[in-house]
Parts: C-alpha cells; structure tokens; sequence
C-alpha cells in the first residue's frame, strides 16, 4: 500500500513536470498543458489524501481504560446464589419430615439424605477463604447434628443419645483440609463432624441401608 502511495504522487509530480513541458512544446496548444496540469494535481492530491487516512484516521491510537477499570470485582452473587438454594433445599426437607416423623420408613430416607448432607458439609472447608464462611461452617454442622438426633429419636432414644455423645475420636478416614483462615477450632471440629458420620453410617446400617461399616 505504501508502494502505491508513493507511485501515485511520483505520478501526479510527473504529470505537472509533463505539464510545464508540453507549455513549452506546443505554446499554441495550452489546453494539452492544462490536462497534463490538472491531471498531475489531481493524481497528487488523491495520493496525498490517500497517505494521510491512512496513516492518521484509521490507525488512530485507541484510548485505553485504566485497568481499574477494567478488572472486575470478585463477583460473589453466584455463591449466594447457590448458599439460598441449599438453604432452601434443608429447609424444605426438614420440613417435610415433620409432616412425616411417624413413618418408620420416612425417618430412615430422613437419615439417608441427612448423610448425604453431613458428607458434602465435610467436604466443603477446603475452599473457604473467610472467617465468616467458617463460622457459618460450624453454625451448619451442629444444626446437622441437630437434625440427625431429632430424627432418631423417633426411631431409638438410646440410639439418639449414642449419636450425641462421641467420647474418644479416632483419626480422621480422610485429609483435614487446611483452611486459609487459619481457625484453631478447625481441626476438633471436623474429627468430631467425620465420626459422627461413622456413628451415623453404623446405625443406618442396623436399620438396613447399605453394608455393615468395616
């Protein structure tokens, strides 16, 4: 493009050149010298013109945004999103039990979706960042507890106090995830939350849900 551009106003010199010549040529004929003239002045122009949008309009320097600008708050609306979800899936399982408690059979499936709760509770703390997160943490693993004693009593009070009291703890069957909020608290409380999980395991299988805990 660049070589066109300096063609066309080597061309649009040499034509006004051609211009002033044919002047001298041909004096009677003036006319010849006018369109060499205006021929040379118009290629020149158009060339000139041409360099200059191409070199000032379209490769114009974009302004750019501060990059404050540009980067984006950590968008937490999604995580709240999901917290109401879950928040109303528990709540609304809890309060379809208690529509259903005398049902020997409703209090075992209670159980059963209550472990499954327990499981992902226990799985969660790696990824908390927070002190606030933790705190609502431990809020949830001990209204879980809640749920799993009052859920058993309507099948075994003695089953119920079993589950309530642990006594010694046993390592835990999985990695103790570590937190970024660096809680002393942690560490108890995900012992005691993971062996409430065998208890809960134990007695599922003495009332007949999945094989005998080894």
């Amino acid at each position: 493009m660049r070589f066109l551009q300096i063609l066309g106003g080597g061309t649009g010199l040499a034509l006004q050149l051609c211009a002033g010549a044919a002047a001298v040529i041909w004096p009677k004929q003036e006319w010849i010298a006018w369109i060499f003239l205006i021929l040379g002045i118009a290629i020149f122009l158009g060339s000139l013109a041409w360099w200059f949008f191409a070199n000032y309009r379209f490769a114009w320097p974009v302004k750019k945004r501060p990059l404050e600008a540009t980067v984006a708050a950590p968008d937490r609306s999604q995580k709240n999103h999901s917290e109401l979800d879950e928040n109303f899936a528990t709540g609304f399982k809890r309060a379809i039990f208690q529509e259903n408690k005398g049902d020997r059979r409703a209090v075992v499936l209670r159980l059963t979706e209550l472990r499954d709760d327990g499981v992902m509770l226990r799985n969660s703390p790696g990824f908390y960042t927070l002190p606030a997160e933790m705190d609502n943490w431990y809020a949830k693993i001990d209204e879980w507890a809640n749920d799993v004693i009052d859920a058993l009593k309507n099948l075994d009070v003695a089953d119920s106090k079993w589950f309530a009291t642990l006594d010694t703890l046993p390592p835990a069957r999985v990695s103790i995830p570590h937190t970024r909020t660096g809680d002393s608290r942690f560490k108890l409380a995900f012992l005691m939350h993971d062996f409430r999980l065998v208890r809960l395991n134990d007695l599922l299988n003495k009332y007949g849900v999945g094989a005998p805990h080894s």
